[in-house]
């Protein structure tokens, strides 16, 4: 949990057997594993779509990293309020 916390979908992570992994290959095993279930509750376009998307944009906190390398913790303060601003 920690290396996942630490580096979202960007780095390795650490597998069930407990050896590195490529993050992306993780969560497609993992969907693999899931996909009949998701099946069965008609969820596999949804949770696909989801997914996907975090691997080509990131996470939350890959942005709120990447904000603070950018500008510190005032460019991450911003982000998170633009972010959360109602339209």
């Amino acid at each position: 949990m920690w290396q996942a916390a630490r580096h979202g979908l960007n780095e390795d992570l650490i597998s069930p057997g407990g050896r590195r992994v490529r993050a992306g290959d993780a969560v497609s095993r993992l969907l693999a594993h899931i996909g009949p279930a998701l099946d069965t509750a008609g969820d596999t376009r949804e949770i696909t779509s989801l997914v996907h998307r975090l691997l080509q944009q990131g996470t939350g906190a890959d942005r709120q990293r990447q904000s603070l390398a950018e500008g510190g913790i005032d460019a991450v303060i911003a982000m998170v309020i633009d972010a959360s601003a109602m339209p």
